[in-house]
């Protein structure tokens, strides 16, 4: 009887997927009477957020700042500039222009709204706008500007952290601190000084385990807190093919800790166990070989634990499940779009499982509209390299380059001699159609 060897190769491939995909335009939900010089009023999606049964979009530069969506209703409401400013308790010498781009939006125990200008964090709740624009800095005990905001979350019991710059001016003195809401201001919990150079996709990030602990990102830096003190240091050349800077953090609920670097290498620790995936860089090189691409990437878990990925202006989304099997998932380019490449911003994932995606025309600039996919529809796994042996130890890959393959790959393996009439080698691609059968070479 012989033995089947299978080898799978991902083969990047376009409108593979598309019927499990949904596009939200900007017609369906924005005014489309002329802006100025002509121009209708574009989404320039800053950030994206799953709440309830509503997804909330954070824009820049119009007097909607940010678009809330029923999924239940099917309707669309706002938060203007003017409920911003109109709200601020006290004396004050704010214009609402100061809200114009909201960035990080979250929600705390209350219900309450909070959100993030380059330099300022917001609450909103009913009728009452709290602005807060200083941190308390526990190492220079005195009160220091906030001048630039990297993240902000609510932690497990719905208490509000941040990470923040801040600064003494003179002599001058810059913190970025991880700080929490506590006493009716933000205190700092664990601060460094700001030493890190501007890196392409460098972001500065919190996330939470179900111990009740801290994890926040700085630069090459992941610090681990307990009870408000830190209790482990992570740097990310202690991570397997670890390199660059830190981008993203996510945490599932057996606390295994999910890390991205500005590169798209996924890095994993488990415990005392540390492990690293290259699946999404070297898809992103065969796809956006300029590279500067990949630094705008961005990660979420779904309610599955199922790891999301997406780099902004390539046309795919990678999955990364609980069995450490890779799903790449073709986007569609909207039926209007014109560009080669179409960015992306962001990622969230609702309580139904599906995946909203702001696309942007330019980076940062306009924007087509909302990419919206039913990941419960996914119909392939793509794994890496294997072969089903059988009882034949004596069958083993080489080499196996560039794994994702586009049209050509280079495939090394090594057949003893008294095993090779019992074999039969065939590659397959991704949707289970053979490509070669290699038996008689």
């Amino acid at each position: 009887m012989k033995k089947l060897i299978l080898f799978f190769f991902v083969f990047l491939s376009y409108n593979l997927f598309s019927q499990t995909w949904d596009f939200m335009y900007n017609e369906d939900f924005l005014p489309i009477e002329p802006y100025s010089g002509g121009r209708h009023e574009y989404l320039r999606a800053k950030n994206i957020i799953a709440h309830n049964d509503e997804i909330l979009i954070c824009r820049k530069g119009y007097e909607n700042v940010i678009m809330i969506y029923n999924q239940t209703k099917k309707e669309w409401r706002n938060i203007t500039l003017d409920s911003i400013y109109k709200t601020i308790k006290g004396e004050h010498s704010y214009t609402k222009y100061d809200f114009e781009e909201i960035r990080e939006i979250t929600f705390d125990s209350k219900e309450r709204l909070w959100g993030t200008t380059a330099n300022k964090i917001l609450c909103i709740f009913q009728d009452t706008t709290l602005v807060f624009n200083q941190v308390y800095n526990t190492e220079k005990n005195q009160f220091l500007d906030i001048t630039h905001i990297r993240d902000l979350k609510p932690d497990k019991k719905g208490n509000i952290w941040a990470i923040v710059d801040n600064v003494v001016t003179v002599p001058y003195d810059p913190f970025v601190s991880l700080c929490k809401f506590q006493d009716s201001c933000f205190v700092t919990v664990n601060s460094q000084k700001k030493v890190a150079p501007f890196v392409d996709g460098l972001r500065l990030r919190i996330a939470f385990d179900n111990f009740g602990k801290v994890y926040h990102t700085n630069s090459d830096t992941l610090y681990i807190l307990e009870n408000d003190e830190v209790v482990k240091k992570i740097a990310i050349w202690d991570l397997p093919e670890g390199r660059s800077y830190f981008s993203s953090i996510e945490i599932d609920k057996n606390n295994v800790v999910y890390i991205m670097n500005t590169n798209m290498m996924l890095y994993i620790i488990d415990g005392d166990n540390y492990y690293s995936e290259d699946f999404a860089l070297k898809s992103e090189r065969l796809l956006a070989p300029q590279m500067k691409s990949r630094a705008y990437s961005y990660m979420s878990l779904d309610s599955n634990d199922n790891v999301w990925i997406i780099g902004s202006i390539t046309p795919v989304l990678y999955k990364f499940d609980t069995n450490r099997n890779w799903t790449v998932i073709d986007i569609p380019q909207p039926e209007t779009a014109t560009d080669d490449f179409y960015y992306k911003e962001r990622i969230a994932i609702d309580k139904y499982g599906k995946i909203w995606i702001p696309a942007q025309a330019t980076l940062g600039t306009f924007g087509y509209g909302i990419y919206i996919y039913n990941s419960d529809t996914t119909i392939s796994s793509v794994e890496q390299p294997s072969i089903e042996t059988a009882g034949l130890p004596d069958v083993w890959i080489r080499n196996l380059y560039p794994n994702p393959a586009n049209l050509n790959a280079t495939l090394t393996f090594f057949l003893e001699r008294n095993v090779s009439n019992e074999c039969k080698i065939e590659i397959y691609n991704t949707l289970g159609m053979k490509v070669k059968d290699i038996t008689e070479q």
